[in-house]
């Protein structure tokens, strides 16, 4: 009797505890889901930011939302750290926000892309990446502008290549004296003793 005993308790403390897990887990998944289910709700305030290859990137609040296309999941992130996945969700509100993305960004996610070297882009991200150049560039134009007009005259060195006697004598013993242009030729004039 005792053994019978021990043998009930112990499965009704292994069913306990798998039951407080299973509750858990679904409380997780229910405090998790409210989350997405806030998105879905507020999906105007979502702001889509670019699609490289199969992920779209998108915003909310302090969320960065990456879908991935091909492998119809939805992850949140906070900086660098990933809160949340639709694996973690009910199947049917995974669904349902993939597929209130793909219908407000359907445009944006599959037509409004390029195809560079094998790798798809969002026009929206080379925009966004034409401009941060373009920024760059005018920003480097700018100091080396600044510098131009804050450097003394004097410290500009002449481009101007201006031959020396030297330079015009060897031209002389080469081409002759006949072969020089009037500007040697004065050169040699105005600096001769």
């Amino acid at each position: 009797m005792i053994i019978i005993s021990f043998l009930v308790g112990t499965i009704f403390g292994i069913y306990l505890v798998t039951l407080s897990q299973k509750i858990a887990l679904k409380k997780r998944q229910n405090s998790i889901e409210v989350i997405y289910k806030e998105i879905i709700d507020n999906i105007v305030n979502v702001r889509f930011s670019k699609r490289i290859n199969s992920y779209v990137y998108l915003s909310y609040k302090e969320y960065e939302i990456i879908y991935t296309i091909n492998k119809k999941t939805v992850n949140l992130f906070i900086g660098d750290e990933c809160k949340f996945t639709s694996t973690d969700i009910s199947e049917k509100v995974s669904t349902e926000l993939i597929s209130v993305i793909e219908s407000n960004w359907y445009t944006k996610i599959h037509q409004d892309v390029v195809n560079i070297g094998g790798n798809v882009y969002s026009i929206s991200f080379i925009q966004e990446q034409t401009n941060k150049a373009a920024n760059e560039l005018q920003k480097e134009l700018q100091n080396v502008i600044g510098e131009l007009f804050t450097k003394p005259v004097e410290d500009i060195e002449p481009e101007i290549d201006v031959p020396t006697i030297d330079d015009i004598l060897d031209k002389i013993n080469q081409v002759g004296y006949n072969n020089l242009t009037q500007e040697e030729v004065d050169f040699l004039k105005n600096n001769s003793k």
